[in-house]
C-alpha cells in the first residue's frame, strides 16, 4: 500500500539536518508512524514544507515531497499561491493510495478536497482532544477553521 503523510513541519523530525528549526510532538508522532509504516513494507512519502531541501529525497525510507516556505507569497494571496497549489501538487506527486494528516488547521480542509477530488482515501489524525471540539480548536482565520471543519466531516 502506498501512503502519503501531510505534515509541513515533519521534515526537521525526519531529516537531522533540518533539526534546528521547531520541533513538535505531533510532528515527532507522524514521523514515527511513517517509520512504523515502512519497518511493515509500504510505501511510504511525506508533504513537508520547503527548508531549502530538494524535492523527491528519501530520508529513512520515507520520501519527501516539498510544498512551500512558511511567509512565501503575497499576503491575501499566499494562502491559494502558493499554499494550495503547492500542497496539491506535492499531494498529486506522492499518488498514494492513502493520505494521512494530523493537527488542526487549513492542510485537513486541504486535503479532504484533493482526496474528494481524486478518489483517495483519506484518514485524519487527532493530535489532541481540542481537535475533536470545533470551538475549541485554535485556529487564527475563519476560511481556515471552515476548511478544518470539512476536513472533519469527510475524514475517515
Amino acid at each position: 500500500m502506498e501512503i502519503c503523510l501531510l505534515g509541513y513541519d515533519n521534515l526537521p523530525v525526519l531529516a537531522r539536518e533540518y533539526n534546528q528549526f521547531e520541533i513538535g510532538g505531533a510532528q515527532v508522532q507522524m514521523t514515527l508512524l511513517a517509520k512504523a509504516l515502512v519497518k511493515r513494507g509500504h510505501r511510504v512519502s511525506m508533504v513537508v514544507g520547503d527548508y531549502g531541501q530538494e524535492d523527491g529525497v528519501v530520508w529513512q525510507g520515507i520520501k519527501t515531497y516539498r510544498t512551500y516556505k512558511a511567509n512565501e507569497g503575497l499576503p491575501l494571496f499566499r494562502f491559494v499561491y502558493p499554499r494550495w497549489t503547492s500542497t496539491w501538487a506535492a499531494l498529486y506527486r506522492a499518488n498514494a493510495d492513502v493520505y494521512v494528516t494530523s493537527c488542526a488547521g487549513m492542510q485537513v480542509g486541504l486535503l479532504a478536497l484533493f482526496c474528494n477530488k481524486h478518489s483517495k482515501n483519506f484518514i485524519y489524525r487527532m493530535a489532541s482532544d481540542t481537535d475533536a471540539e470545533p470551538t475549541e480548536v485554535i485556529i487564527k482565520h475563519w476560511r481556515d477553521k471552515k476548511l478544518y471543519e470539512y476536513g472533519l466531516n469527510k475524514a475517515a
